[in-house]
């Protein structure tokens, strides 16, 4: 079964989307209780911290840029296949 795209849950959700890893390896670098989920206003990834509901349009302090940004160049990737 094909795994389901971002876009596939873009389509599909009414609620804001967590963006996944597309394999266990691969990690956004985000400091803990931080995910990147999808604005459906704005249609652009936003930071959310699960635990205090604080969200944000910049990475969260202490994220590691480096593993962000190839986490969210493997995504792109994902979507086009």
């Amino acid at each position: 079964m094909k795994p389901i795209t971002l876009l596939d849950e873009l389509i599909v959700c009414l609620s804001p989307v967590d963006i996944t890893p597309s394999s266990e390896l691969t990690t956004p670098g985000l400091p803990s209780n931080w995910t990147i989920r999808i604005s459906k206003t704005h249609n652009q990834e936003y930071y959310y911290n699960k635990k205090t509901n604080e969200s944000q349009w910049l990475p969260p302090t202490g994220t590691d840029e480096g593993k962000l940004q190839e986490y969210l160049k493997l995504q792109l990737q994902d979507q086009q296949k």
